[in-house]
């Protein structure tokens, strides 16, 4: 009884979190088309030629030196792959969101 009990409480635990992580657009964002656009972000890193994705038709990409950005027209929030390096900019706040993922805010 009691590992039922264990059993519920972490999954309601684990529900809850997974909710909460859904709620941010950024990190939904990366849920959705992180492993596409890590995929992607190889292959430029690599500069091996890739077709734009179809999800990317919206997105600005920027590949520089060893990041590539990905952000929505006129959006404050960015999205950062870098195996190498934490993104860094004047005008960019980065957090680390998982993995090789950044997440970055306009300062104002």
């Amino acid at each position: 009884m009691k590992d039922i009990k264990t059993i519920s409480l972490i999954a309601a635990i684990a529900l809850s979190t997974i909710l909460i992580i859904a709620a941010n657009s950024a990190y939904m964002w990366l849920i959705v088309h992180g492993s596409e656009a890590e995929e992607f972000a190889n292959y430029l890193l690599s500069e091996t030629e890739s077709p734009y994705p179809d999800w990317s038709v919206d997105m600005v990409v920027i590949k520089k030196k060893n990041i590539v950005t990905f952000s929505k027209h006129h959006s404050n929030t960015m999205f950062a792959y870098s195996p190498y390096t934490k993104p860094q900019s004047l005008y960019i706040a980065w957090s680390h969101a998982w993995g090789n993922w950044y997440i970055g805010n306009v300062k104002t």
